[in-house]
This record gives C-alpha cells, structure tokens and sequence, in this order.
C-alpha cells in the first residue's frame, strides 16, 4: 500500500505507476530483482530503452567522475557492458551540472545542451580508438538522458537513456521533459534507497567481518535493530552519541531515525521534497544523517539499519540545513532550491508543476521567513562564507 502525504500535480496514471514502482523497489534485495523492476517499470515509466547505476568517486577540483563501479545496467548489450566504466569518465556535462545546481535531477535538452553531450561523446572515440565507434552498440546511440546522484555525498548514481539509430541521433526529437524530470525526483528516494542497500551487501560480503569493515572509519557508524538496540557502533559514534553496543539509541535520535525509516516502510509515500536532508543536534555541532537498510535475510525477520553520522560541512548540507531552520517547508526548499540556480517564477513553476502564483506566494512567505525583501538579499543570506 502507498499514500500520498501532499498533493503531487501529476497525471494519474503516472502517479499511479509511481506508486506501483515504489513498491516494486521495497522488494528488490538483489541486483537481479532490481534488474527486472527497471525492466518491467522503471524504463517504460520513462520510454527509455537503457539504465545504469552504480557507486562512484567523484573528483570535487575537476567536477568529473572519478572511478566508477557499475551495480549493473539494464538494455545494455552483454559485449559493451565491461567497457563502459572508460567511457562514464568522459560525460563531464553531469557531474559538473549537479555539482553547481541544487536541483537532484537533470536532463540533456532541458538542463544540459545536447551539443555539448554530442562533443563529450566524440571526445571519447577519438581518444579511444581501440573502440570501433560504429560497433559500440551502447553509447553511440544514445540521444539524451536523464541523471540524478545522491547529493550531497555523490558516491553513487543513475542515468537512464533513450537511444535512436545511428544516423538519427543529432536530430532525434523525443526529448525528456520536465514531466519525466519530475517523476524520476519522486521516485529518487525509494530508488537511491534499494540501489545503496544492493551496493553496500555487495561490498560488506568482501569483508569477513562487518565489524572489521566499520571500526576505523574516521565518521560515527551504527549498525541498529529496528527496535532501536545498537548492534555495533565505532569509537566516533559512541564518542558522539554517547552510547555503546547493546544499548538503547537516545529518544531524540530515535524520533528523528523512526520518522526516516517509516519513509521505507508500508504504506509508502511519495515525497513531496526531493531535497530535504535528515540532520541531529548534538552539543558538539549538527550531524547529517545518512541510513540504509541492511539484507532483512542476514538479521532475520525484521531489518538492520546502517547509520552514518557526518558534520554538517558541506555547502549542499549548509544550505539545507539553514532552510530548514528558517522553517521552509517541503515545497518551499524545493522553491528555494531553484531560485538558487537562478530560475524564474515561470520556470519554477513548470518544473515542480505547480501554478506561478503559487510559486510567487511561496516566494513571498520564503522571503518572510528568511528576513529579506529581494532576491539580491536572498541570495547573499543563503550564500557561505567560503563562497
């Protein structure tokens, strides 16, 4: 069962399709199940005709994708599929794109010229020769694409493809728009969520120790029970938190951690903010939290937590979390997210699918809450010391 916590200005049928994907998601434990659900919903939901995702290093100085490790793609042919962690690196437009934007998704067409993408592409083959562009039966015909990562940390990503014949891409006209924009930033939570729990089981079974794995790693980690005992914790977590193995984790972090895991359980929602983070007060500063659920069939009945515990340092997370204290609500980050990449109330407005009136009442109470006036102002109080 699926609900909705907000209104979502959508066609039904694809809000209903949606909502079957969602659930689709929560079922997937393995990369085949995953394989089968894009298969049977993901790439029809969008038209699309391929898919990749997988874990990623991202270069912050060069804004590219560093070492990429593909989880597995979809309607991508058998002799193609170990070359294409060489060809990822040369498709700069995406990474640099969500670097510098708030907005979670972006499109070749609406977001990123497709000249550009062209050029990336020509880039590759010419630097490649060993690749016989014209036997290269994955990237040659892929017209555009849509991508999202999961900001802030960027450490895994999707990108979903449209292909047309050889000598019709530069002119292929079936575009992505700002409706499969859309639904690709409702479906991103449910969807990060599966690909970073298939990801990290694929990486812990490299370990014969989960504990092994998670000791030295230099930021706070937990392993919960879904009754909220910590199974295993490192030294930074009990440092911070203040708790040990076998204990109880503290009320207010439980709220906060049972309000983020009720999003993965039925009845599932559809959320209404793609870019809302998760963070907790602690006297020592504020801490985003990040949470994947663990295979169900390595703790028995019930699900294991992993729960990373980062300072809040970054400008993604800054940002967020100043929104937040402000009292913005869903739709207003979502709101302030795009004013951020210098979009007008117009634009805004067709990319969350809402009226131009509401994004200008939604402006007006964003401005209220923030105590400025104009946009300049806008600007300069969300802006970072740094920057």
């Amino acid at each position: 069962m699926v609900q909705n916590s907000c209104p979502v200005s959508i066609p039904e049928k694809d809000y209903l399709a949606i909502l079957d994907t969602i659930t689709q998601f929560h079922g997937c434990d393995t990369r085949e199940a995953l394989r089968g659900v894009f298969g049977s919903h993901v790439l029809p939901l969008f038209e699309a005709d391929s898919a990749l995702y997988g874990w990623i290093n991202m270069d912050f100085t060069s804004k590219s994708l560093g070492q990429v490790g593909l989880v597995d793609c979809v309607g991508v042919p058998q002799e193609d599929f170990n070359q294409l962690s060489d060809s990822i690196p040369y498709i700069k437009s995406i990474p640099t794109m969500l670097v510098r934007v708030a907005r979670p998704v972006v499109a070749v067409d609406v977001d990123i010229p497709r000249e550009l993408f062209v050029r990336e592409k020509d880039q590759f083959f010419a630097e490649n020769p060993e690749y016989v562009r014209d036997s290269w039966l994955y990237l040659n015909p892929i017209a555009n694409f849509l991508a999202t990562f999961d900001q802030p940390e960027i450490t895994h990503g999707l990108g979903i493809h449209r292909h047309a014949p050889i000598e019709e891409v530069d002119r292929y006209d079936k575009n992505f728009t700002l409706r499969d924009i859309r639904v690709l930033e409702l479906l991103r939570p449910h969807l990060l969520q599966t690909i970073k729990t298939i990801i990290l089981n694929d990486e812990l079974k490299r370990y014969q120790s989960l504990v092994d794995a998670l000791v030295d790693v230099p930021t706070g980690i937990a392993l919960f029970h879904s009754n909220m005992r910590v199974l295993f914790c490192n030294r930074v977590f009990s440092e911070v938190v203040g708790v040990s193995t076998g204990q109880m984790i503290p009320p207010e972090l439980m709220r906060i951690l049972s309000r983020e895991i009720s999003r993965f359980e039925p009845p599932f929602e559809i959320q209404s903010s793609p870019v809302e983070l998760v963070f907790y007060q602690l006297p020592e500063g504020v801490f985003r939290l990040n949470l994947c659920m663990l295979e169900r069939k390595n703790w028995g009945q019930d699900p294991c937590w992993l729960l990373q515990m980062k300072p809040v340092e970054d400008p993604y997370s800054l940002r967020n979390l100043a929104m937040q204290e402000a009292g913005l609500d869903k739709v207003q980050m979502e709101v302030s997210c795009l004013l951020l990449d210098g979009m007008e109330p117009v634009a805004i407005a067709a990319r969350l699918f809402i009226s131009p009136e509401r994004v200008q009442e939604n402006i007006k109470q964003i401005f209220e809450k923030l105590g400025v006036q104009t946009r300049e102002q806008f600007f300069s109080r969300m802006s970072l010391p740094n920057e």
